[in-house]
């Protein structure tokens, strides 16, 4: 009997078990928040497609669109946990020319990476022109 080995159990105080919790509770909250996020522009998305007022141009690289449409340098895309939670980058939705400001920046806070901007139709250019 006395060749056996004690073993020693992990000892912890109630400090640190406190702030391990703390720790993972916060980043179990981070990790919803962002799942809640991407709920949310997917859902957003899918409402998007059904209207036909409506265009997204998805865009991967942050030079893709500013190459052919001469926009404003964008902000850099989604990050890699919101890609890995199914999230993807959005480079441009347009949306007709009677569509209220007001939906266009709920649009906007929800894809910031996004340029959102109103369809500008070349007939409606063009009319006070033509005869």
């Amino acid at each position: 009997m006395a060749d056996q080995v004690h073993r020693r159990w992990l000892r912890f105080n109630l400090r640190t078990l406190l702030i391990a919790f703390t720790i993972i509770g916060l980043g179990c909250g981070w990790l919803a928040w962002n799942a809640n996020l991407v709920r949310q522009r997917k859902m957003a998305l899918s409402e998007l497609r059904l209207r036909k007022e409506s265009q997204i141009v998805h865009v991967y690289s942050p030079y893709d669109v500013r190459n052919w449409e001469n926009l404003p340098p964008r902000k850099p895309p989604v990050s890699a946990l919101r890609e890995w939670l199914g999230d993807r980058s959005i480079g441009l939705i347009r949306f007709q020319p009677g569509t209220p400001q007001s939906e266009l920046d709920a649009v906007g806070e929800l894809f910031p990476e996004a340029h959102i901007d109103r369809y500008i139709d070349p007939d409606l250019l063009m009319k006070p022109f033509t005869k």
